[in-house]
């Protein structure tokens, strides 16, 4: 719990009034200050409120990194609409499944993806309300309501929406990638999300002073909460880009003054695959934190860009489970228990093994 408040909504209205004008968020074409981002979540609270969906209700969400994407997520939570957050990637049957198998009644979505939306219409069988952000649609498919997000957002007003949301509410459905079968939906309270952003707030030792860096999108739990949320609990701010340049990716912390990001699969590899330069050292990043840290170029990382490496064990169900700090790391082990959690290995016939 954070300062008595465990919601998304009151978490952002908190650091609106302490520091209404603190720059929180920076794409590459857009900033975000925390009272603007207050006040668009409210906007965003009252337009999807204006459709008729209401708390328990399912709005799915297929957008780039953009504070569009950030105020919707915001409005949603705010209202107890469920937000189903869908990877950019995915059309046709796929899509079709996580709509329906979330009884989506609405979807905030790019134009750049509005044709998947009615290659599937007829397959559809709770959508209502199809939201576009970016260029207005021409041709519309007749089953749904369209329209234009920055419409509806400029009409609708920024005084505080009335509901009441408590920490066991669920707050979003995350699709897995499916790698055991189709696509699960984790259903993920506000408390289960503010219990992960907290494990890496402890695990980095994020303060007011840091500056983070993703380029994770925002469908995934890693930009979302160990990124957004975190930065929100720490009172420091976030540069989000929606795509990785391997060969900018130093400049680009250099300039925008970075202390930490988060890695995942190849990034620290790829990242290692450049040609070695004579400032690869002289960066503001102090600490990098996420998984796999491969054993193979562990100490090379460290001592060529002059930072520390932690680690962090988790899954989109549970949050962070084992921690690898940097200041105790130990190779090859995915590190000890966070203290909410009881950790057990258990053999081919699923008997706990014992030490070692």
């Amino acid at each position: 719990m954070y300062n008595g408040i465990e919601t998304f909504g009151e978490v952002v209205k908190h650091r609106a009034r302490s520091h209404p004008n603190k720059r929180f968020i920076k794409f590459e074409n857009d900033t975000l200050t925390y009272d603007e981002y207050h006040r668009g979540g409210n906007q965003a609270a009252h337009m999807i409120s204006a459709l008729g969906l209401k708390k328990g209700d399912t709005c799915a969400v297929m957008l780039p990194n953009s504070s569009e994407f950030l105020v919707t997520w915001l409005g949603l939570a705010r209202i107890g609409v469920i937000e189903v957050p869908i990877n950019v990637a995915y059309k046709g049957d796929l899509l079709t499944y996580i709509l329906n198998k979330a009884t989506c009644q609405a979807i905030v979505i790019s134009s750049k993806w509005v044709e998947r939306i009615k290659d599937i219409a007829d397959d559809l069988t709770h959508l209502s309300h199809v939201i576009v952000v970016g260029e207005k649609v021409v041709e519309r498919h007749t089953r749904f309501n369209w329209y234009c997000f920055n419409d509806l957002l400029t009409q609708a007003q920024e005084c505080d929406i009335k509901v009441e949301i408590t920490p066991n509410d669920p707050s979003l459905i995350l699709f897995t990638s499916g790698t055991t079968g189709p696509s699960k939906g984790v259903v993920l309270s506000h408390h289960a999300n503010f219990n992960l952003a907290q494990t890496a707030c402890d695990l980095m030792h994020y303060g007011p002073d840091d500056r983070l860096f993703t380029v994770f999108p925002l469908f995934h739990v890693n930009a979302r909460y160990t990124t957004v949320l975190v930065a929100l609990l720490a009172g420091c701010d976030v540069v989000m880009h929606d795509r990785f340049s391997a060969s900018k990716f130093w400049d680009i912390c250099r300039k925008e003054g970075i202390t930490c990001f988060n890695y995942m699969g190849s990034l620290l590899t790829i990242l290692m695959k450049q040609p070695k330069r004579a400032n690869d050292g002289d960066n503001p990043v102090r600490m990098v934190q996420g998984a796999p840290a491969p054993i193979e170029i562990f100490d090379e990382f460290q001592s060529r860009f002059n930072v520390k490496i932690t680690e962090a064990y988790g899954s989109t169900e549970v949050g962070l489970t084992m921690i690898n700090r940097a200041e105790s790391f130990r190779k090859g082990s995915c590190g000890k228990a966070v203290n909410c959690y009881e950790v057990e290995i258990h053999d081919e016939e699923g008997r706990p093994c014992p030490p070692g």
